[in-house]
């Protein structure tokens, strides 16, 4: 083999080992590329299914809230069609506007005001009041003795 043949050889193989190394170097970056890109697609994968449970969360909760609503709309509508009946209107007009009935005799009773602190007050102990059939009505009335 002649010299100007060993030297055509010699380049070559200088180019099959620069192509060897420029194939190397591509498959590596390559390889670098698809690694970020699937680290990316996780990421984004993982965001997005938080997202979602939020969403989920969200959902659950309108749901409960629309319910609770619901039940109380029921409770609304159950009230207007009773405060349109005769006994409804009777209701409001005996406790909200203290309305009575031709010849109906109503009776109030006045309770004395209660000393919120009895020990405070300097004044002596009170006289034995006689027990009356007021006193014995009271004395079943929550808080009034």
């Amino acid at each position: 083999m002649t010299e100007h043949a060993q030297a055509r050889a010699r380049r070559r193989k200088i180019k099959q080992v620069i192509g060897m190394i420029a194939s190397g170097i591509l498959h590596t970056c390559l390889l670098v590329v698809l690694v970020a890109s699937a680290w990316q697609l996780l990421l984004s994968y993982r965001d997005k299914q938080r997202e979602v449970a939020r969403k989920q969360t969200e959902v659950t909760q309108m749901a409960a809230e629309i319910a609770e609503l619901s039940a109380r709309n029921e409770g609304l509508k159950r009230d207007v069609a009773f405060l349109k009946t005769d006994d409804g209107i009777e209701k409001v007009a005996r406790e909200k506007l203290d309305m009575v009935k031709p010849r109906e005799v109503t009776f109030q009773v006045v309770l004395p005001p209660v000393d919120p602190h009895p020990a405070a007050s300097p004044s002596a102990t009170p006289a034995p009041t006689p027990d009356t059939w007021l006193d014995r009505l009271l004395r079943h009335v929550p808080g009034y003795y």
